[in-house]
C-alpha cells in the first residue's frame, strides 16, 4: 500500500466548503497521514526537518 502525506494550510479552512469536503474525505484513509499546518505550527515557523520524515 502506498503511503500519502497531506500538508494541508488553510487560513480560513472552516468557511471553505471544498476544503472541509476533502479533508472530512481523506483524513481516515489507511495510508493517508494528514497535517493541518496551521494546527501543528500556529507561529508560522514550520519544523521542515519534522515534516520530511513522515
Amino acid at each position: 500500500m502506498k503511503k500519502v502525506l497531506v500538508l494541508f494550510s488553510h487560513p480560513k479552512f472552516e468557511k471553505s466548503r471544498a476544503n472541509t469536503a476533502l479533508v472530512d474525505h481523506i483524513k481516515d484513509m489507511e495510508g493517508v497521514t494528514f497535517h493541518d499546518l496551521y494546527e501543528r505550527y500556529p507561529d508560522f515557523h514550520i519544523n521542515v526537518s519534522a515534516e520530511k520524515n513522515f
